[in-house]
Parts: C-alpha cells; structure tokens; sequence
C-alpha cells in the first residue's frame, strides 16, 4: 500500500510541474515548416547546370592566370582534379600533361605550336602538387614523385 501511496505521489508531483511549467495550458505543437518546393531535376539537368559551372569556374581561373590548357577546347580534366591547368607550359617543356589532353592531342586539339601529336605524354596520376617532379618510370611510364 504504501508504494502504491508513493507512486501516485510522485505521478501527482510530476504532473503539477508539467503544468506550471507550461503555465497550466499544453504547449502548441511545433509548426511544421516543409522546406521550400524545389523543382526534381533529372540527372540530365544537374548535368547540364554542372557544365555551366565548369565552364565558369574555368573561365575565372584562366582570368587568374591559372589556366593554362593546350588543347580547344579546353580539358575538364585538370579543373576538376586540380583547379589549375599548367598543360600548355608542360607540354612545352616535354612533360605529361593530364589524360584530357593527352586524349585531345590524340585527335587533333592540341593548339600549342611545334608540338607533334606523338610526342605528347600523359600519366593517369597526373598531379599538379607543390614540387611534383615528372620522372620517367618502369617500363617508360611516366609518373609524378612527390
């Protein structure tokens, strides 16, 4: 009997602090606020808005100075994974330049002059990093050493 006096003591005394504390009336339920409706894009939209935006990132780092591509159009490659392009400058100095324009050499882009086709490289690990060295690895490869 007298646990059942103290559970429904303490069941009271809660339920009094509920109420004051709520100034004797239940809170209001949270609004719900949906977010706003945005339009479903397809994979076809964000693609193209994708795009666009690559296309203006790359014309403000070439408005920087550092863009510098050897192919035309020019790659994609170097501004997704890198955000520079010193291509042209490498291709000059008979360094790898990125597989984008490696591929756009291969198929008539290249535009810097008194480079052949042939002699252009490329390495899948192109990088751009601080103090990267274009070294010539096994079997002719060429590869970055950091």
């Amino acid at each position: 009997m007298r646990k059942e006096i103290l559970c429904s003591l303490l069941i009271s005394i809660f339920l009094l602090l509920t109420a004051c504390q709520s100034g004797g009336a239940p809170a209001p339920a949270p609004a719900a606020t949906a977010p706003p409706a945005e339009k479903s894009f397809s994979a076809k939209d964000h693609l193209e808005q994708a795009k666009i935006h690559l296309k203006e990132a790359k014309e403000k780092l070439d408005k920087e100075g550092t863009y510098d591509c050897c192919i035309e159009p020019d790659c994609d490659w170097c501004a997704l994974k890198e955000g520079s392009c010193p291509c042209a400058k490498l291709v000059k100095s008979h360094k790898p330049v990125c597989p984008d324009c490696k591929f756009g050499w291969e198929h008539g882009k290249g535009h810097v002059e008194g480079i052949k086709p042939e002699d252009v490289t490329t390495t899948l690990e192109h990088s751009h990093g601080e103090g990267a060295e274009h070294q010539t690895g096994q079997q002719g490869k060429h590869e970055h050493r950091h």
